[in-house]
């Protein structure tokens, strides 16, 4: 071996050892503060206000009433679930995937916040229609009666 391949051999086994060195260390904490980026803004923390304190429903509660209230702080605390029935709602006709996406990200980053990838959108639109809040119909995504009962409670209470 002449020494011009062993400087070579050393110079590329101390990238590779460098390359590593960066993964191990760097690189899963960037991941990792991105997904708690990603995390937090898909559900935002409920507000003492309208949380119970107790942590349950009032005995005077009916079942179908108690339902529809933890119904309802779900949809309060679950940004991104709630930006696509709110997008969905004000488009009357119906929307693509694609359009829900891009509407969503609209709203994120009026608030400030990081776009969210189509992957994210795309599971809570699967979550939406397998709870029957959204149905698609010839090629476009609308608000069923679920969806639809949801979104104005939803406003309701937004307004109180």
């Amino acid at each position: 071996m002449t020494a011009t391949i062993i400087i070579i051999s050393i110079v590329a086994i101390a990238v590779v050892v460098a390359d590593v060195i960066v993964r191990l260390l760097i690189t899963p904490h960037q991941r990792d503060r991105w997904i708690e980026e990603l995390m937090g803004s898909m559900i935002e923390p409920a507000t003492t206000s309208s949380s119970n304190k107790t942590g349950s429903l009032p005995a005077e509660c009916l079942p179908e009433a108690a339902l529809l209230d933890s119904l309802l702080r779900h949809f309060q605390q679950s940004i991104t679930s709630r930006n696509v029935l709110k997008t969905v709602a004000n488009e009357g006709g119906g929307l693509t995937e694609n359009q829900i996406v891009h509407a969503v990200n609209q709203l994120q980053e009026q608030k400030g916040r990081r776009r969210l990838p189509h992957a994210v959108i795309h599971r809570v639109v699967l979550n939406l229609m397998s709870a029957d809040f959204l149905a698609l119909r010839r090629g476009a995504l609308h608000l069923t009666a679920a969806g639809k009962a949801v979104h104005e409670r939803l406003q309701i209470r937004q307004a109180a």
